[in-house]
């Protein structure tokens, strides 16, 4: 029904769905965006794969056409137009890559691109630019993220300011709204959404630039992980539970910190897998290097198959992927599918090194390469992405462990802020009341009235907009919490799932404190108190 439907509006549309043009502008814009935030590491991947080929004794067209062929790496689209120019247009290598490289933007991927070209000119065989030009691919991806990491800092800094600013604007224009009482109350407010957003989206959108990216889950239809299976069925009926009983309870009127503390313990369970999926995928990934150095080692120096070495390797050192080797070798062992088994093995894993790790191994040593030599090629790229993630972690939880008690800290003080004024007004208000009744009771008679500035000082807390700006206080909180939970997942890195734990941390605690603040304000300013006070200055 809908293919006949799209099929009537291409032929109404000179053969173009309506709009078509616009949208493949925008999804290859931010294509173009994520590839070049990957690019640098994807380098390094395909390099390694060129020069494990190379070490194979592959051709050059193989070595391309094999590269071009890698769809996981951003790199490999521009490899594919290197293999488009000679097959469809007889160009030589040389030409063909000096081509694509004019046409490029990304500078590390250009320069790579024209090196290699220069190198075929010069008459150098593949191998030996290729064994040169991994460890520059090694050295560029660790100034890449060196450099990263240093922004990260910076910007993790320039982050926490910049909301604590936001915040006191925020606070500032509530305690206007108290004292001058505007008439559109809520054009007033709006004005500090913008704010809110502008400053978030900049803080966003700065380290989404700058802070490098680190895919670590790799997610097999299949045969998926643990806990990656665990997710996607929990999130088949947590979600729209956490959905539904967040509607239900903002419908019937449920107090703001109920409904927070109650989205944030829905979202829990799926915090807690997310994190121990990402830190058994990083653990399976430290131990990845030493594992597939010495499985080439032993295929290597005993020329045995894979099957034999994997049964020979030590399992004892390697806790975390020993389960996952034992039960690969077991399937080897029972004769079934080769393919199958280490796929099967590769997404219960779930991790995106081990994906694109091990295929370039096994690919290459199938084509006749040095189990030995490919093993360190693979393993070298592989602990310098390693090593690099583990600093990263370092920095990245130096960030995490000030972000959540600087968010604790600012909707405390905000939540305090309300609070204060809430109850502030409440009492005015009643002393009010009663400063007009007594001005009733005396004006038929020739004493004065009295209150004379200190009523009209406190006339303007009176009508003070409390629903209005409770909604406010919301809003702005749950504008915050969203963007502290961003800017979490792109400090750590890792799957997007990763924001589970940071979402429930952030919407748990700020409900404690819209539950908690009150009868702390309450008890430091008391009703019978304020309203004392406004009765001796009547």
């Amino acid at each position: 029904m809908f293919e006949d439907v799209v099929d009537r509006l291409r032929q109404n549309n000179d053969g173009k769905l309506p709009f078509e043009d616009l949208f493949r502008k925008i999804h290859n814009r931010i294509t173009k965006v994520f590839d070049d935030r990957k690019m640098v590491t994807d380098i390094l991947f395909m390099v390694t794969y060129m020069d494990s080929l190379a070490i194979a004794h592959a051709s050059r067209p193989e070595i391309f056409a094999n590269t071009a062929e890698r769809k996981e790496y951003a790199s490999s689209k521009a490899i594919k137009k290197v293999e488009f120019f000679v097959k469809r247009w007889g160009y030589s290598y040389v030409q063909a890559l000096s081509i694509t490289a004019e046409r490029l933007e990304q500078g590390v991927l250009k320069t790579l691109l024209n090196r290699f070209s220069n190198s075929m000119e010069s008459g150098v065989p593949d191998q030996d630019f290729l064994d040169g030009e991994i460890s520059s691919s090694m050295e560029i991806f660790r100034n890449n993220q060196e450099s990263g990491f240093e922004l990260l800092k910076k910007w993790a800094d320039a982050y926490i300011a910049m909301l604590l600013s936001a915040i006191v604007i925020a606070v500032t224009i509530m305690i206007s709204v108290a004292i001058y009482a505007p008439g559109d109350v809520q054009e007033t407010l709006g004005i500090t959404y913008w704010i809110i957003l502008l400053i978030s989206f900049f803080g966003i959108g700065t380290m989404f630039h700058t802070v490098p990216i680190d895919e670590r889950v790799y997610k097999s239809k299949d045969w998926p992980s643990k806990e990656q299976g665990m997710l996607a069925r929990m999130q088949k009926f947590i979600i729209p539970i956490t959905i539904a009983s967040w509607l239900i309870t903002w419908a019937i009127g449920v107090p703001a910190g109920i409904v927070f503390m109650l989205v944030g313990i829905l979202l829990a369970p799926l915090g807690v897998i997310a994190f121990i999926d990402n830190k058994n995928v990083i653990a399976r990934d430290e131990e990845f290097p030493n594992f597939i150095r010495g499985l080439g080692s032993i295929m290597g120096g005993k020329g045995a198959p894979l099957s034999q070495a994997l049964a020979e390797i030590d399992k004892k050192s390697m806790q975390n992927l020993s389960p996952h080797l034992l039960s690969v070798f077991s399937k080897l062992n029972l004769g079934l599918d080769e393919d199958l088994s280490w796929k099967r093995f590769i997404g219960e894993c779930g991790s995106n090194f081990i994906y694109k790790y091990l295929n370039i191994f096994r690919d290459t040593v199938n084509m006749g390469g040095d189990p030995k030599k490919i093993g360190t090629v693979v393993g070298d790229s592989m602990l310098e992405q390693v090593l690099m993630r583990k600093k990263r972690e370092m920095i990245s939880m130096g960030f995490i462990v000030l972000l959540v008690p600087m968010h604790a800290a600012m909707c405390g003080i905000f939540i305090s802020l309300y609070n204060i004024m809430v109850t502030l007004s409440r009492a005015i208000t009643q002393v009010m009341g009663q400063f007009d009744t007594a001005s009733a009771a005396l004006s038929s008679s020739t004493v004065a009235p009295i209150g004379g500035m200190g009523a009209g000082g406190l006339g303007m807390f009176v009508d003070f907009p409390e629903a209005i700006v409770g909604a406010y206080v919301v809003n702005i909180l749950v504008i915050i919490c969203i963007s502290n939970v961003i800017v979490a997942k792109l400090a750590v890195g890792g799957d997007w799932t990763i924001a589970y734990p940071f979402l429930s941390l952030m919407l748990f605690t700020t409900g404690v404190l819209f539950l908690a603040i009150p009868p702390v304000v309450d008890l430091f300013f008391s009703m019978e108190g304020l309203v004392a006070t406004g009765g001796g200055i009547v």
